[in-house]
């Protein structure tokens, strides 16, 4: 979840905090308010591509900073495998330079975006309007419905998996039978 944003020189934002609390949070407000901006740092810390478009006018860099709270090997693993520091929280830093120089940063390491990218997967997902393509593409299904630690599901879904595999496995040999019959014909 995440605990606490910091924003400096992002678009028309000069210097903004904000803290959130348990549950789900709504932003609202007039059109051109900023709340897309505030997505769009949230958004910076998950992974997305920074441009030195979103630096604020008259500065030479924008800096977001996002504290995230977390229950999760998977990130535990992820953290041991490239070297950083395990906490209770976990920081993301963002630097982002006029000469398309970023940093990027993990509880203080300095990481690739590409690593980023992996560990915040497993802290959050932002939904924004009309983002439902993710249900239409197929690669998300399992993780969609996935319990995590279900030694029934794993082993129904290994079944699945075999079962799945044979099946294809037949279908081919079926499909080659059938075209090889018509060539005969």
């Amino acid at each position: 979840m995440l605990k606490s944003l910091n924003v400096k020189n992002f678009a028309i934002i000069e210097d903004l905090t904000i803290s959130f609390m348990e549950g789900m949070t709504v932003l609202t407000g007039e059109t051109g308010a900023g709340k897309s901006l505030i997505i769009d740092t949230i958004l910076l810390l998950l992974g997305s591509r920074a441009d030195s478009d979103m630096i604020r006018y008259g500065t030479d860099h924008a800096v977001v900073e996002g504290i995230f709270t977390y229950k999760n090997e998977e990130i535990d693993k992820l953290l041991d495998k490239y070297g950083i520091s395990k906490k209770d929280n976990i920081t993301i830093y963002r630097e982002i330079y006029e000469t398309s120089k970023n940093v990027i940063k993990i509880n203080n390491t300095s990481v690739s975006l590409t690593i980023l990218k992996q560990i915040a997967i497993h802290l959050a997902d932002v939904h924004v309007q009309n983002d439902t393509f993710r249900l239409f593409n197929p690669d998300n299904y399992l993780n969609m419905i996935n319990p995590k630690n279900d030694k029934k599901y794993d082993k129904l879904l290994n079944n699945y998996l075999i079962n799945y595999a044979s099946y294809l496995e037949k279908l081919k040999k079926y499909n080659h039978i059938l075209k090889g019959q018509k060539e005969s014909l």
